[in-house]
């Protein structure tokens, strides 16, 4: 019996496809949850080295946050039938009868390094088991029936993990974000990119790739477009967007320009016709958008009256 419906789970919207009356089998696969209540729906933890065993002598339990199903004897006599394996055997969400056991999930988030295609993307992976990088979606992978097969990891396809409803980012900070889906406890695989041309801010979201109120893709995966005002960030030619200062009062430019990380800026008293404290001219001039850290910056302001 398949029920659909919604569920909140620590104040998290969830989209609810439960998964019930599968014979054989023990489930690492999310229980109903009442509305409201806190408890966090993860797969339960492997009762020791050899638990009782089930099949061909694999654990009755799945390794700690992982989706799926242990084997029934469908899968372990498959997995016996095709490929003379008899150890631990997972049943993947999704259509697939069975697969080598993965390990638990590593809880928490971690940074993961970008293939050499995609070396602008940041990756974060939350609540992932030790897996291969998959290029085209940045999400894991996992061994299938034998060591050759590499299958993605879909934590959220059938008879896995309920789907969790993905909130509005935008306008948000990274870092904020990062917080959000490390609270949630769910498996997540996030690809963050930089764009100068978004409108949001240093550092927040300008787009995301599921919209607000949809579940999160099969594979965890959710990709974000945030805002930046660094170009070539770490290299020697770092650059940084130059602001509008002209007209402004120098003491504001000064902290303003700091606090991007211009290091090299000068003031210079001249006989200029504005108003004494404020920038009256500068070096990049107006229309200037991007400036090295490291390249001198003139402010020219009125020269002080002589006392």
């Amino acid at each position: 019996m398949i029920r659909v419906g919604a569920i909140a789970v620590g104040g998290v919207l969830l989209a609810a496809c439960t998964f019930r009356g599968i014979p054989g089998v023990e489930s690492g696969a999310p229980t109903d949850t009442a509305a409201g209540d806190d408890a966090d729906e993860v797969a339960p933890a492997a009762d020791g080295a050899d638990a009782e065993a089930r099949g061909g002598g694999g654990p009755s339990r799945l390794p700690d946050g992982i989706a799926g199903q242990v084997c029934d004897a469908e899968g372990t006599d498959w997995m016996i039938r095709e490929y003379s394996y008899d150890g631990p055997c997972w049943d993947p969400p999704g259509y697939r009868i069975a697969a080598l056991m993965p390990t638990a999930a590593i809880r928490g988030r971690r940074a993961v390094d970008p293939t050499s295609t995609d070396l602008d993307a940041t990756i974060w992976w939350f609540d992932i088991p030790e897996a291969d990088l998959l290029g085209s979606t940045n999400c894991p992978r996992l061994r299938g029936a034998t060591e050759e097969f590499w299958h993605a990891y879909e934590p959220y396809e059938d008879g896995g993990f309920t789907p969790f409803v993905v909130e509005d980012f935008k306008g948000m900070k990274l870092t904020d974000v990062l917080d959000k889906l490390d609270a949630l406890h769910r498996p997540v695989c996030l690809t963050v990119r930089s764009d100068p041309g978004c409108d949001s801010g240093h550092g927040k979201v300008c787009t995301q790739s599921t919209r607000a109120g949809d579940p999160i893709q099969a594979t965890g995966g959710l990709q974000l477009i945030v805002g930046t005002d660094i170009l070539d960030e770490g290299m020697p030619d770092e650059q940084r967007r130059f602001p509008e200062v002209v007209n402004r009062p120098l003491d504001e430019v000064l902290h303003d320009l700091k606090a991007r990380g211009f290091t090299n800026v000068r003031v210079i008293e001249d006989s200029v016709s504005c108003e004494r404290g404020i920038v009256c001219e500068s070096e990049p001039g107006l229309g200037a958008e991007w400036v090295g850290t490291g390249e001198e910056i003139r402010l020219i302001v009125r020269r002080a009256k002589k006392t």
